[in-house]
């Protein structure tokens, strides 16, 4: 039987490109959680593992096999993915850490998700590196300014197309890509613009401005 809702003292203690305006990114926390401080989780099925969740987090979701961020975001349909990374850095922005058997937090007592905010953006939304999307795919540049959300099927050449930029441009921005037989993950986030540091006078300092 699929588990869905745990309360946490149970669980732990037991291609056309969009451009979404700024109004439309969900409300996010701005609390982090401390790296050093994880709450010990144990199972027969996960082990011993060491989790960072909100202190204050209502609900829990243990981890089916074959779950993914976008699945586990569908089925409550109550936060953004990138709200979910926030509440569950243990998983990366790449969601590759996602591991079955253990609980991930999926509600706090202060967040909610009121439109226009979404679980996900929609395919081939282009969005700052400032909204934090999630997830991306991994080898993405870390000076990433943009990023378009690859929909089902879609190519690398549709890609490019759909940002302006060149096939050489995107290889470099996206490190993980194949130059020879280059393709995308559907439903994730690939770079399609870098913060570069313009040139200034000399002697002077340089300003940084974004290339996409």
């Amino acid at each position: 039987m699929m588990q869905l809702l745990h309360a946490l003292s149970a669980v732990l203690f037991a291609g056309v490109a969009l451009s979404l305006p700024s109004g439309e990114y969900p409300q996010l926390d701005t609390r982090q959680l401390s790296s050093d401080n994880c709450t010990e989780y144990t199972s027969v099925a996960a082990g011993s593992v060491c989790i960072h969740i909100p202190y204050d987090c209502d609900a829990t979701y243990i981890v089916e096999g074959g779950d993914t961020c976008k699945s586990i975001g569908e089925k409550f349909g109550n936060f953004s993915l990138t709200q979910f990374y926030k509440w569950n850095p243990d998983i990366t922005r790449s969601c590759l850490a996602l591991r079955a058997f253990v609980p991930v937090c999926v509600s706090t007592p202060w967040y909610t998700l009121a439109p226009p905010s979404a679980v996900q953006a929609p395919a081939g939304a282009i969005v700052p590196a400032s909204a934090t999307p999630v997830p991306v795919m991994p080898g993405a540049a870390p000076s990433c300014a943009a990023y378009l959300l690859v929909g089902p099927g879609v190519r690398v050449d549709a890609v490019v197309t759909a940002a302006a930029i060149s096939l050489e441009e995107f290889l470099e921005w996206n490190a993980n890509v194949d130059p020879e037989f280059p393709t995308v993950w559907s439903d994730y986030f690939v770079c399609v613009g870098v913060e570069e540091e313009e040139e200034g006078e000399e002697g002077g300092d340089g300003e940084a401005g974004a290339e996409y």
